[in-house]
């Protein structure tokens, strides 16, 4: 989709629809391509994929725009859906000029408008180019005599508020160093990283099962019917969404992380033919994965464990394997995430023993919450425990099991597997 700029407006084309965001305000509004003839003097800054949405890093500086410039397509699924893998992000500030080059795509239908430097195309000119150096030297000119006028005036006021404003500069250079190293992280997690994936075509948010569910409703917008625990650009979006508009739905796509790969396998078939013969040809199936890590308590190994007081554990992940073949699907989902009890490991050291945070009758109900949500989107849930039955993480493998019979649920079974008894 192209992105235009003018004085007040970032503006989003697509197809019929157009979106513009109030660069003072920050307020999106939906509007249709038609719209763009009241735009003042657009300027095509290029194209981009997706709109991620909008970021305030400090209440004090300009909101962002992030914005997918390059995606990689991974791959079409069964039914002919298009996956990408997001591998560029840019931040656009609103009230500001971009503080490093966009390199943007360059739009085909503005590439050869005269006008504007490489990569800024105008739409529209109100003066031709000798109009306008002549109007911006008369401009120039009033403001050299206001300012030789008022010079003398300031000078006493600026000396006594240079304390001041010195002490204003330094807050502002903490602020701008700041941002810039929270967006030097966001575009190395964005960029590097090859593990955010989205889809205008189908809901990667939700698996087969959830999407097999009488309720659920295959006709909503995609982000209406996202699953939340795998939605990661949700909050960036929030603007968007909360004004509950439908005409700004099809700006809204989910994004996920984790990990999406589908591949062709051909499958060699003998089918009987009327006379009894058999006659070779070949056929495939389709294999594919999808591995959707939640966007709540996603963090580093040691620094987030166990689980919170929503029943919400650490690191958690859903990964979902799809065999198609003709019109037919068939899926397996297993998940993982921390201990569902609450635990840490503080310290530094190399593997710190873990230790219980909490009394039983706490971890008892954050237990009972998390499971009660696993069987409510799994049906029956097969636990698997990996943690060491002897040494430091016993401590850790009594607790899960404690939990499990207080529990007595009969929608779980209930295995421990000990890699070193096997290994």
């Amino acid at each position: 989709m192209e992105l235009l700029q003018t004085d007040k407006f970032y503006i989003f084309n697509k197809g019929e629809n157009s979106l513009w965001c109030n660069r003072k305000t920050g307020q999106f509004e939906a509007k249709t391509c038609w719209d763009l003839a009241s735009a003042e003097n657009p300027t095509c800054l290029g194209i981009v994929q997706l709109l991620l949405g909008k970021l305030q890093i400090h209440p004090d500086l300009s909101s962002r725009l992030v914005l997918v410039s390059g995606a990689r397509k991974v791959g079409r699924l069964s039914e002919g859906q298009n996956v990408y893998c997001i591998t560029r992000v840019v931040f656009l500030p609103l009230s500001s000029p971009p503080d490093t080059e966009l390199n943007l795509q360059q739009c085909k239908k503005h590439a050869n408008h005269p006008g504007g430097p490489a990569g800024e195309r105008k739409l529209g000119l109100p003066f031709s180019d000798l109009q306008q150096k002549v109007a911006l030297s008369k401009t120039f000119g009033t403001i050299r005599s206001v300012t030789s006028s008022i010079k003398s005036a300031t000078v006493s006021a600026a000396a006594s508020a240079a304390g001041q404003g010195s002490k204003i500069r330094r807050e502002t250079r903490d602020k701008e160093r700041y941002e810039r190293r929270v967006l030097d992280e966001l575009s190395k997690m964005f960029n590097d990283s090859d593990s955010f994936y989205y889809s205008t075509d189908t809901d990667l948010t939700s698996s087969l099962q959830r999407q097999s569910d009488p309720e659920y409703d295959a006709a909503l917008p995609l982000w209406r019917r996202a699953e939340d625990d795998y939605f990661w650009n949700k909050h960036l979006l929030g603007d968007l969404i909360e004004q509950n508009n439908p005409n700004l739905d099809v700006w809204i796509v989910p994004v996920i992380q984790g990990f999406v790969q589908t591949e062709s396998v051909p499958l060699e078939t003998a089918p009987t033919t009327p006379d009894g013969s058999q006659k070779s040809q070949q056929d495939e199936y389709s294999l594919t994965l999808i591995s959707r890590r939640s966007r709540h308590r996603a963090g580093t190994r040691y620094k987030r464990r166990g689980v919170d007081e929503e029943g919400r554990v650490a690191n958690y992940v859903e990964t979902e394997q799809i065999v198609s073949y003709s019109h037919h699907r068939v899926a397996f989902v297993q998940v993982r995430g921390s201990v569902p009890v609450f635990w840490s490991q503080p310290g530094y050291k190399y593997r710190p023993p873990p230790r219980l945070d909490k009394d039983p009758t706490e971890t008892a109900t954050a237990f009972g919450k998390h499971f009660d949500v696993e069987v409510k989107r799994h049906g029956h849930v097969s636990c698997v425990s990996l943690v060491e039955q002897s040494g430091k993480e016993k401590v850790i493998a009594d607790a899960f099991l404690n939990n499990i019979l207080t529990l007595d649920s009969p929608s779980l079974t209930f295995v421990t597997f000990d890699f070193h008894e096997y290994w």
